[in-house]
């Protein structure tokens, strides 16, 4: 049904494309229409109330094209390389579908050495990557292998994670080493969970004593607990977790939690993505009727000649792309760049391999990239540089491309609808017609995307990136806000 679906859409916007003139106002020539416009977008940059200070500090860079010509319709700044913060997963989106391509699945394997019902030695996990991997994946695995009559494993788990080869943390993430929220999670290519364990809490058996804390797999969570419950239905607990000892995970609780309260989910980042996997993969296994004697686990690649015991296949990447654009999930989009450095330049992949093939793709698309660094894919932190006019072009690429487009412009949030732009952009003239990607920093405000014409002609690419906003996200937001319904409005 959906392949049906992206195909009419495919048919529809190639012949715009193809067709259409560059956009002009109604009831005027296109060059009146183009300087009015331009002096327009120029005005709400000119105007924005920045304050005193910011005035001399803040930094704003804005390119608008058009789709169908190209025509600049407006620049300010556009060759600076600003930090894109979010906007630089639209640089992984665009080369994983360049690159990987919508149909990319990704394997995750278990294998032995089997005699008889045994497993001789470690049973191996071998990862690729798959940002969508979970626990249920690794159940299963374990029940499929259970299924070929294997009973026991001799040893422990193996991991073998050598598809990526730089590391669980991405550059620039020990910036605050003290976060724990799952934003923050590391990378590894035989990940579950987006390396993130659920902690639940909730009320004790009665007041005055211990709230509930429980978390899977048994064992992982080093926990200090100091929550207690009362009467009531309130809850002001709070929870810290950090690096625990043997690749585990230290979890501190403490406050108070109504009898009446419901339990409730509280994801935390781990440090340790190898042994996260290790025993959650132990435990399905035992939960399957199989028994692992080990209790190791270890990083390690399968032995020669052993066999493949169970697999699971990721759903294809055109599916899953949403989780960058309108999710904005930092993991799925450093997973990504190094799976597509994979790929493209050779196991095992790294950040450094992705932003090779990333610029490697804008030039074969003929897209100039003066001053990008790319040095993760979340664009988290002061890792990455790009400048509007890369942002635009690279959009416009993507769009004149029928094979790309469909997925492309389906992963971004739509204003007015759902993802980061659900509550924003919400009139006549944006709803449901903006297609865009934000990016939030301390500092940092941008809005890079597609505001698309009602009537089908092809409409404009956009990238507005600001720089040391000095506390004024706010205003950063309202320019971009009004660039983007001025755009709006001329294609009305």
């Amino acid at each position: 049904m959906r392949r049906a679906w992206v195909g009419g859409v495919l048919v529809v916007v190639a012949a715009v494309v193809v067709a259409v003139a560059p956009v002009q106002g109604q009831g005027e020539t296109g060059r009146a229409a183009r300087e009015r416009l331009n002096g327009e977008l120029a005005a709400v940059v000119r105007d924005a109330d920045w304050g005193e200070a910011g005035r001399a500090q803040v930094k704003v860079g804005v390119a608008v094209v058009d789709l169908a010509s190209g025509d600049t319709i407006y620049e300010t700044d556009a060759e600076r390389a600003l930090n894109p913060a979010s906007n630089a997963k639209l640089l992984v989106m665009a080369a994983a579908l360049g690159i990987l391509g919508a149909e990319f699945t990704i394997t995750t394997s278990l294998l032995g050495d089997v005699e008889g019902d045994t497993v001789q030695g470690d049973v191996v996990l071998r990862g690729r990557g798959d940002p969508t991997l979970v626990a249920a994946d690794l159940w299963q695995m374990a029940r499929d292998m259970r299924a070929q009559g294997i009973v026991r494993v001799s040893g422990g788990i193996a991991i073998d994670d050598s598809y990526f080869g730089d590391g669980p943390l991405p550059y620039a993430f020990d910036s605050q080493p003290n976060e724990d929220n799952e934003f923050r999670a590391p990378v590894g290519a035989a990940s579950i969970d987006a390396d993130a364990i659920a902690v639940w809490i909730g009320p004790g058996a009665a007041a005055g004593e211990p709230a509930g804390v429980w978390a899977w797999p048994e064992g992982f969570l080093d926990l200090d607990n100091e929550a207690l419950t009362n009467a009531g239905e309130g809850n002001s607990l709070a929870l810290y977790a950090s690096a625990g000892v043997d690749g585990r995970t230290a979890a501190r609780v403490w406050g108070r939690i109504g009898f009446g309260a419901a339990w409730a989910s509280y994801p935390r980042r781990i440090d340790d993505p190898l042994t996260y996997a290790g025993m959650m993969l132990r435990e399905a296994l035992r939960s399957a009727g199989v028994a692992v004697e080990g209790e190791s686990v270890v990083r390690g690649a399968a032995p020669e000649g052993a066999a493949t015991l169970a697999r699971h296949v990721s759903d294809p990447l055109g599916s899953w792309l949403w989780k960058l654009g309108k999710e904005s999930s930092n993991y799925h989009a450093e997973q990504a760049l190094r799976i597509v450095g994979a790929e493209r330049k050779g196991s095992p992949g790294t950040a450094e391999k992705g932003s090779e093939a990333v610029a490697e793709l804008l030039a074969e698309w003929g897209v100039a990239a003066d001053g990008l660094v790319l040095r993760n894919g979340s664009g988290l932190f002061t890792a990455d540089e790009v400048s509007p006019r890369t942002l635009a072009a690279l959009l416009r690429a993507v769009y004149l491309d029928a094979t790309l487009r469909p997925d492309f412009l389906a992963a971004l949030a739509v204003a007015g609808r759902d993802g980061t732009l659900a509550n924003r952009l919400r009139g006549a003239s944006t709803r449901g017609l903006v297609r865009a990607k934000t990016g939030t920093l301390a500092a940092v405000s941008a809005l890079s995307g597609y505001v698309l014409s009602p009537d089908g002609r092809a409409g404009y690419a956009f990238s507005v990136l600001v720089n040391d906003t000095c506390g004024r996200t706010g205003v950063a937001r309202e320019v971009q806000d009004a660039i983007v319904r001025l755009l709006a409005d001329e294609l009305r």
